[in-house]
């Protein structure tokens, strides 16, 4: 497992892991109509930008294979 920092050839990889865990884990919580309707092409533009921008930190957390399996954002919070 290796932790690095996010670059924007990993927002993709990204994307699909915060989609594909919003879909399990909220499954029968959330309407199915919701959770159908978030898109990886969507949330990828969204970590583009977290990726890029100067108030965001992003981490990724691939296996073995270079395949991003988890990620972190953080930033200075607003009062």
């Amino acid at each position: 497992m290796l932790i690095r920092e996010a670059t924007l050839a990993d927002a993709e990889g990204i994307a699909i892991v915060h989609v594909d865990c919003w879909r399990t884990t909220y499954k029968d919580i959330m309407p199915s109509d919701f959770l159908d309707k978030i898109s990886y092409e969507k949330r990828k533009d969204i970590w583009i930008k977290n990726i890029t921008s100067d108030e965001n930190h992003v981490y990724v957390a691939e296996n073995n294979e270079g395949k991003i399996v988890g990620f972190i954002s953080g930033g200075k919070g607003k009062k």
